[in-house]
């Protein structure tokens, strides 16, 4: 239910709004009939009173495989550099063995960040004193976020499909859309679509936000 007032979501029968203090009257479209998600072993629920926090593990079976994959490519750029900088190959050949595999040592740094931030990392989404955020931690990534909780009018979940030349990838995005009617990414990449549902339900429901149907949404 929103307040006619200011459009903040307003608990069933409250008739004075908490966010405007003024009297309005509830308003808004009826909530549809869906399916209950029920909540993933990854999903980690935190409710004090005072925050509401959703979090979970970046880990996944590959970050093992990842592990080898980038010992295997970093060791052959340290042998390469090792040689370039040995005092191996005479000038400008030497030059050239240090320029030539720049973009694998680009690829190398990245991978091999993306791998620790796997075993490290979790996504945290947090409401509080009627502020969402985003966070990715303990290591630097991007995607974090901070948002008007009371400018949130609903939660969706989006199907994204990838082609590539190992085959079809399926990961999941969960979405808002704010009360201008614009939508923006929350969290992005998760391969699981129970995880994705299991947000999108447990912030509406702490943030009371009536369920409507969005165009190209993953149903429950």
């Amino acid at each position: 239910m929103l307040c006619d007032s200011c459009g903040a979501p307003l608990p069933v029968g409250t008739l004075v709004c908490e966010h405007c203090g003024r009297q309005a009257v509830p308003s808004g479209p009826a909530a549809r009939s869906r399916g209950s998600v029920p909540k993933p072993a990854a999903l980690r629920i935190t409710d004090d009173g005072w925050s509401y926090e959703l979090s979970w593990r970046w880990f996944r079976p590959v970050h093992v495989f990842l592990v080898f994959f980038c010992v295997v490519w970093d060791s052959f750029l340290v042998f390469w550099y090792a040689m370039a900088l040995g005092g191996g190959p005479p000038f400008p050949f030497n030059l050239i063995m240090i320029l030539f595999p720049i973009a694998h040592v680009a690829v190398g740094v990245g991978l091999t960040w993306y791998t620790l931030c796997g075993f490290l990392n979790w996504t945290v989404v947090t409401v509080r004193n009627h502020e969402l955020t985003v966070r990715h931690e303990p290591l630097p990534w991007p995607g974090h976020l901070t948002l008007d909780a009371g400018e949130i009018r609903q939660f969706f979940v989006r199907e994204k499909v990838s082609h590539g030349k190992n085959g079809t990838s399926v990961t999941y995005d969960v979405e808002v859309v704010e009360s201008a009617g614009t939508s923006r990414k929350l969290v992005t990449g998760l391969d699981s679509a129970e995880l994705a549902l299991a947000i999108e339900q447990g912030l509406e429901q702490h943030l009371r936000i009536v369920d409507e149907g969005v165009a190209g949404e993953v149903s429950r």
